[in-house]
C-alpha cells in the first residue's frame, strides 16, 4: 500500500536539501561579496584619507600626471604609463640603471594601477629606490662633502650646503628653508634627502611648464613630442625676439632665432636653403610666424639637414656596428661622435652631451638604433652650436656689449664669412665695417688684427672679432654700448636679465625659463642676498646689466669659495 501510494502520486513529504543548500551557498556568496565591497570601500576611504593628507603641491602634481598619462581615463595605468607618470613628476630616473629600476617597480605593481596605488605605493617606492641609488653617487659627485667634513663630526655648515647645491645647478631654496633652524649644522643624510627632493621638484616644474606651453598654443601631440626637450627654451626665445609683443616674428627675426638655435649651416648653399624654407613659410602668413608656425619651420629645417646627412651618417654608423645588430652601445656612440669631430671643449659641454646621449636611449636598453642616432646627431650639433653662442654672449658681455649688439655683430660676421670657415681676413672685416657704415682705414684694421691674432693667422674668429669691435669702441669711439639700466627696484628688473644671471649661477636654463615671475624674483633675491624692493644699482654696486653678469660670475661657487667658508 505504501508503495502504491507513492506510485499513485501521493504528496511528497521528504525535505529538499539541495535547494536549501544552494540557497544558503548563494546567500553566503552574497554575504562575502558584501563584506569584500565593504572592505574595499573602507580601504579606498582609508587610501583617500592618506592621499588627501599629502601636501597640496604633491597631490596636485600626482593627480595631474595620472590624468595626463592614463589611456583608460581614471580606470588605471599599465606599467609603461606608470613609469611615464613617474617621469612627469621628476622621478623617471637618469641613465639605464635608474630607468630600469623605475620600470621594474611599476611592473611589480600590476596592470591596472589606480591613482591611490600610484601616489601611495609606486611613487614612495620609486623615490626611495632612486635615493638609494643616488646617495652614494651624491657623495662622489659632490666630492667636496667629505673634504669639507674634515673634522669628522658628520656635519656641514649651512653655507657649505647651499654652495654645493648651487654648484650642482639645483634650486637651493629648499635647503634655505629646511635648514633655517639647524644651528648651522646639517648632517649628510639630511643634505642628501634635500638634494634628492630639490632635484625632483626642479624636474617636475620643468615638466609642468612644457605642458603649459603645449596647452596655451594648442599644439598637437606629435608636435609636442618632437619639441618637448627644448619647447620651453624655444618659447622663451620666441618672446625674447618678439620685441613688439605682436605674437609674430618677421623673416629677419626668425633668421636670428635659427642662428641662435645652432641650426644655421656654414655653407652658403645650405644657408640659402634654410632661408628659402623661412621665406616660403612667411609668404603664407600676413603678420609673420606665430609660435606654432615657427616650430613647423624648425622641424622642416631639421628634417632637411638630417636628409642631407643621412647617407654619410649611415656609413659611419655601420662601420661601428661590428655585429650588424643595427644598434650601438652608449659607449660606442660616444666614440663615434668623437670620430666625427664632435668633441666637448669643456666640462659643461661634456655634461650636456652625456645627458643628450643618455636621453636618446628612451627605452633604457643601453643601445641606440640608427634613426635615434640620426636625431641625436642633430641634437648634439645644435647643442654644441648653442653652447658656443652662449660663450660668445659671455665674451660680449665681458666687453660691455649687450646681446642685441652681439646679434648685429654676428649677422655681419656670418654674412662676410662666405666660405663658412668661421674666420674673417682683413679685407672681409673691412667690408663688414663698411656695411655697418663704419669706414675705418684698412691699415688701421690690419694693425688691430695683428694685435689680437696671437697665432699670426692674419684672420680673426668671432670672439676675436668682438675684441676688434671693443677696441674700435674704446679707441675710436665707435659702437656705443647700451648697457641697460639697473637703477630700478629688483622686482622691476627685466626677466631675461634675471634669468641670465641665474644661469651664470649654474641654474638650468630650462628651469629658470619655467618658473613663474614671482618665483624668478625670489630666486634672484636669494642668490644675490638682496630684497625685492631694493634698487639693483645700490644693493649690488653695479651700474649696468653686464656689471650684474660679471658680479654673478664672481659669486659663482667654486672649490676655493667653499674652502673659505
Amino acid at each position: 500500500a505504501g508503495s502504491g501510494g507513492a506510485a499513485g502520486g501521493g504528496p511528497e513529504t521528504r525535505p529538499k536539501p539541495k535547494l536549501r543548500s544552494g540557497l544558503e551557498a548563494r546567500l553566503g556568496r552574497l554575504s562575502n561579496l558584501a563584506a569584500q565591497k565593504a572592505a574595499t570601500a573602507q580601504a579606498n576611504a582609508t587610501r583617500r584619507v592618506h592621499f588627501e593628507a599629502l601636501p597640496d603641491d604633491e597631490r596636485q602634481a600626482l593627480s595631474w600626471a595620472f590624468e595626463n598619462r592614463s589611456s583608460a581615463g581614471l580606470k588605471g595605468l599599465d606599467p609603461l604609463e606608470a613609469a611615464c607618470c613617474c617621469w612627469e613628476v621628476g622621478l623617471g630616473g637618469t641613465g639605464p640603471d635608474e630607468k630600469a629600476a623605475v620600470r621594474r617597480i611599476c611592473a611589480e605593481e600590476g596592470d591596472c594601477i589606480d591613482l591611490y596605488e600610484f601616489a601611495l605605493e609606486v611613487v614612495p617606492r620609486v623615490r626611495a629606490r632612486l635615493a638609494e641609488m643616488r646617495n652614494g653617487e651624491l657623495a662622489r659627485q659632490f666630492h667636496l662633502l667629505h673634504q669639507l667634513d674634515a673634522d669628522g663630526t658628520g656635519f656641514l655648515t649651512r653655507r657649505q650646503c647651499l654652495s654645493v647645491m648651487r654648484m650642482a645647478g639645483l634650486d637651493a631654496r629648499e635647503m634655505w628653508d629646511k635648514t633655517a633652524d639647524c644651528s648651522d649644522k646639517v648632517d649628510l643624510a639630511s643634505f642628501q634627502a634635500i638634494v634628492n627632493s630639490s632635484r625632483e621638484k626642479l624636474l617636475r616644474t620643468m615638466r609642468r611648464r612644457e605642458y603649459e606651453v603645449k596647452d596655451f598654443f594648442m599644439l598637437d601631440d606629435d608636435m609636442f613630442k618632437s619639441f618637448r626637450r627644448d619647447i620651453v627654451h624655444l618659447h622663451d626665445m620666441f618672446f625674447q625676439y618678439d620685441a613688439d609683443e605682436s605674437g609674430h616674428l618677421s623673416t629677419a627675426e626668425v633668421l636670428f632665432l635659427v642662428k641662435d638655435l645652432g641650426l644655421m649651416p656654414k655653407t652658403k648653399r645650405e644657408r640659402a636653403m634654410v632661408e628659402s624654407i623661412i621665406d616660403e613659410a612667411e609668404s603664407e602668413t600676413e603678420h609673420g610666424l606665430d609660435f606654432a608656425e615657427l616650430l613647423q619651420v624648425v622641424e622642416q629645417i631639421r628634417e632637411h639637414r638630417q636628409a642631407g646627412q643621412r647617407e654619410e651618417l649611415l656609413v659611419i654608423f655601420e662601420r661601428y656596428d661590428r655585429d650588424h645588430s643595427g644598434n650601438l652601445s652608449v659607449a660606442e656612440i660616444s666614440m663615434l661622435l668623437a670620430h666625427m669631430g664632435i668633441m666637448p671643449y669643456n666640462r659643461a659641454e661634456q655634461e650636456e652631451l652625456a645627458d643628450l646621449i643618455l636621453s636618446a636611449d628612451e627605452d633604457g636598453s643601453g643601445t641606440i638604433g640608427f634613426e635615434e642616432f640620426l636625431v641625436l646627431c642633430q641634437q648634439v650639433e645644435e647643442k654644441v652650436n648653442r653652447m658656443r653662442y652662449e660663450h660668445e654672449v659671455d665674451v660680449a658681455i665681458s666687453l660691455g656689449f649687450t646681446e642685441s649688439q652681439l646679434r648685429d655683430f654676428k649677422w655681419v660676421f656670418d654674412f662676410m664669412d662666405v666660405d663658412g670657415s668661421g674666420r674673417l681676413n682683413v679685407e672681409e672685416i673691412h667690408s663688414g665695417l663698411l656695411m655697418m657704415q663704419r669706414p675705418i682705414p684698412q691699415g688701421r684694421v690690419a694693425k688691430i688684427i695683428r694685435r689680437l691674432d696671437k697665432h699670426n693667422r692674419a684672420s680673426l674668429d668671432f670672439s676675436q672679432f668682438l675684441g676688434l669691435m671693443h677696441t674700435l669702441h674704446s679707441e675710436d669711439g665707435l659702437f656705443p654700448q647700451d648697457a641697460g639700466s639697473v637703477s630700478i627696484e629688483v622686482y622691476k628688473l627685466d626677466s631675461y636679465a634675471m634669468r641670465r644671471a641665474l644661469e651664470i649661477f649654474k641654474m638650468p636654463k630650462a628651469y629658470v625659463a619655467a618658473v613663474a615671475r614671482e618665483d624668478l624674483v625670489d630666486l634672484f633675491c636669494r642668490h644675490f642676498q638682496i630684497k625685492r624692493n631694493s634698487l639693483v644699482c645700490d644693493a649690488l654696486g653695479v651700474r649696468s646689466v653686464p656689471d650684474l653678469y660679471r658680479l654673478a660670475k664672481e659669486r659663482e661657487p667654486s672649490i676655493e669659495t667653499l674652502s673659505r667658508t
